[in-house]
């Protein structure tokens, strides 16, 4: 407890609190002493005793699951390039690290992601794990465009064909010539 600050639980207030307000069954006090911190999207919210960050030897966390939002605007294996310079990060979400930037209309391909994670909506914008030319990352969709290929006119209407890297004929398979 810490006037001014925090007035703090005894272990039987937390029992309480844990069973009346959030509905718990079950629960263990890990640690209550003043070296508990408690970290809260990504800063520690509250003041050890002592008044500094501790070792943390173990944890708890909560986490609120949401539903998964994806976009089907790519899909892996096809070709893309950057509409505008464009980083490439370490994860799918702004805020993980840039690495490298990719320039402007640079050639690339969407890659597989073994959790399935290409289209991801993350911090409002969705991910694609994506190599250009040796180096591969996570894009933001924004920054890329599918490349695509004109192939023909039929009855007056373009039809375009989205060329990926397993599929790059253009070949129109009835005979009408490209514009």
């Amino acid at each position: 407890r810490q006037p001014g600050y925090s007035i703090g639980m005894t272990s039987d207030e937390l029992a309480r609190f844990c069973r009346d307000r959030l509905g718990a069954e079950w629960g263990i006090n890990q640690d209550g002493g003043g070296s508990s911190a408690m970290w809260l999207d990504g800063e520690i919210v509250n003041r050890p005793s002592d008044g500094r960050e501790r070792l943390v030897a173990n944890g708890l966390i909560m986490v609120v699951l949401e539903h998964v939002r994806k976009s089907t605007e790519f899909e892996v294996g096809l070709t893309v390039r950057t509409v505008r310079s464009a980083d490439i990060r370490v994860g799918p979400g702004d805020n993980y690290a840039a690495f490298t930037t990719i320039p402007k209309g640079t050639p690339g391909i969407v890659l597989p992601h073994i959790n399935n994670l290409n289209g991801v909506n993350a911090r409002g914008t969705n991910w694609w794990r994506v190599a250009f030319e040796g180096k591969w990352g996570w894009m933001a969709e924004g920054d890329l465009d599918a490349e695509v290929t004109w192939i023909g006119v039929w009855k007056g209407v373009r039809d375009k064909v989205l060329r990926s890297s397993d599929n790059s004929s253009s070949e129109d398979p009835v005979g009408n010539t490209a514009p």
